[in-house]
């Protein structure tokens, strides 16, 4: 491959990589496209990991499959080896049987007419740290998004990959793609930092040093979301609506936590560690031994280097004192005693604070029902395998009417998120309704199976959506006139029988904001109905779709696309 051509691969191109399979990265690699081609960008997603297979994700026929070429040997041109999808994006060596020695000579074959025929590239690489399969492909790579999980195994299989890349392209930039991400870790573990948790468990040969990290950028923070799940085969609009009011309450008590926190005279970073272990852990029995675990925490977060130069400076000060306690060196604190004595004044004030505890009571809850919801799951739109009204009738309007007491000390964010919740609540019983769920089921495309059993037809269902079908779309609103009264006199009832007047959305008279309320309905519906597709624009309005488009506005940006 002549250097041109080399040069001209690496300007349109990104690879899309992990060092262990499971995290995400195929369905990463096709998100990315996806928004890519929604730029006008004409992208060729190409299909080098054997053991993915993009055509199963987008559930695509087989018959359209089999109809491209896969045979490195045989003649025609690239246009014989790629499935055209929707408009600006192609599949490129669809077939998952091709193995890497295939997929690498039609790569090399048909190099040259990738470079002319697309504008971006998209390589979904092969999972893991085996230099051999990725050798041929780094060459042409002009930047890697490493894709992870916010767990330490993940971590290591990452960073070992990325050893391995460096050692083949040292100059390729990294650009990091967290999944399933939580802001901070459990027992130290800080999920940012990839190369620190990787260097802490292999020898100082093999370690990422800090000019080779220097050109690690992250670029994406997607959350948790059962939505966006492919393993999500029962669609059940509980699992999109609780989802949500986990999504809500968690920001409230986020909001609630970070104000208690912002007395704590500590920096930006450390009062979001803070603010993060409070959140996750709740019980609060002792205050002091709270605060001991704490700093143990905080302990834990800290890199090494960093963590030995603050035990050599305490053990300094400590001598200088003369205070050893009886000949014991005392155990080595992160907070300063300004420090933890605001923390604890924090600490017990939430512990005496009805709202906070009734927040993580729901919360617990709500996780419980969403996931019983899904491990139950057993068809599309079947009858539900969990009574989760146990939770709307008794745990949760309880705590919107703690919201709603507290309303003036809240910030506004907090009392927003407190509004929508109500909504979804309201949504919640009106979805339960059996003619409002043959509503749904007109929405939902479906197919026969092989043995003859309906089931959800995918393929459709997505390309209705890139390609903004009319008729479904008329049909869309269709439903959002019919439900919209329900949800209101829902809203209505809940107001009366709980007193929630301050959570209700009103405009700058005062009066209730009807097209607030319709929007919040027209979102729900298309994630509640879109639910389980595996792709960010099935559900536009959550928390992980945004952080999806954030990244590929990340990359778009770094690449000057």
């Amino acid at each position: 491959m002549d250097r041109e051509v080399l040069a001209e691969l690496r300007r349109r191109s990104i690879a899309i990589g992990s060092g262990k399979g499971g995290v995400g990265k195929s369905t990463t690699a096709l998100n990315i496209a996806l928004l890519l081609a929604r730029r006008k960008l004409r992208t060729g997603l190409l299909d080098l990991d054997p053991l993915s297979n993009m055509t199963v994700i987008l559930d695509i026929p087989e018959e359209q499959v089999q109809a491209v070429s896969s045979d490195p040997q045989a003649p025609g041109n690239l246009g014989e080896f790629v499935l055209p999808y929707t408009e600006g994006l192609d599949i490129v060596f669809p077939h998952s049987g091709a193995g890497v020695a295939a997929k690498t000579l039609l790569f090399t074959r048909f190099a040259r007419q990738l470079a002319e025929r697309y504008d971006v590239l998209i390589y979904d690489m092969p999972a893991g740290i085996n230099a051999e399969e990725n050798l041929n492909f780094l060459p042409a790579v002009g930047s890697l998004v490493l894709v992870t999980n916010a767990e330490p195994t993940a971590h290591v299989s990452a960073g070992g990959y990325l050893r391995s890349v460096l050692d083949i392209t040292p100059d390729v930039p990294v650009l990091v793609w967290h999944n399933r991400y939580q802001p901070a870790g459990e027992s130290g573990f800080d999920p940012r930092s990839v190369v620190a948790n990787y260097n802490r468990y292999v020898d100082a040969d093999l370690r990422i040093t800090a000019e080779e990290a220097a050109r690690f950028r992250d670029v994406a923070f997607v959350p948790p979301d059962p939505a966006l799940n492919l393993l999500q085969t029962h669609l059940d609009p509980a699992v999109t609506i609780l989802s949500k009011l986990v999504e809500a309450f968690s920001l409230v008590l986020d909001q609630i936590v970070r104000g208690h926190v912002a007395s704590v005279p500590a920096g930006r970073r450390s009062r979001d560690l803070i603010a993060y272990f409070v959140t996750h852990n709740p019980r609060i029995e002792d205050p002091r031994e709270y605060v001991l675990a704490m700093d143990r925490f905080l302990m834990g977060v800290l890199e090494t280097g960093n963590r030995q130069k603050l035990r050599t400076m305490m053990r300094t000060l400590e001598n200088l004192s003369g205070d050893t306690a009886g000949g014991k060196v005392p155990e080595t604190h992160v907070l300063s005693p300004a420090q933890a004595e605001a923390v604890l004044n924090l600490v017990t004030e939430l512990k005496d604070q009805e709202l906070h505890r009734e927040l993580v009571r729901v919360l617990r809850i709500l996780d419980e029902a969403v996931e019983a919801i899904v491990e139950r799951s057993r068809g599309f739109l079947q009858q539900q395998s969990f009574d989760h009204s146990r939770v709307v009738r008794s745990a949760v309007p309880r705590l919107l009417r703690l919201l709603a007491q507290s309303c003036e000390g809240l910030p506004p964010f907090a009392r927003n998120a407190g509004a929508i919740a109500l909504f979804l609540i309201a949504a919640d019983k009106e979805f339960e309704d059996g003619e409002v769920r043959e509503l749904l089921r007109r929405l939902v495309p479906e197919k026969r199976h092989r043995r003859g059993a309906a089931q959800r037809d995918r393929y459709t269902q997505i390309l209705r959506l890139l390609n903004r079908d009319e008729e479904y779309h008329t049909l869309f609103y269709q439903v959002v006139r019919t439900i919209f009264p329900g949800i209101t006199r829902r809203i209505s009832s809940l107001n009366q029988e709980f007193g929630l007047g301050p959570l209700l959305l009103r405009d700058g008279k005062g009066a209730i904001n009807a097209p607030a309320y319709v929007k919040l309905s027209t979102h729900l519906l298309h994630d509640v109905v879109n639910a389980g597709l595996g792709v960010s624009i099935s559900a536009t309005y959550n928390a992980a779709s945004q952080a999806i488009r954030k990244g590929v506005d990340s990359i778009v940006a770094e690449r000057r696309w």
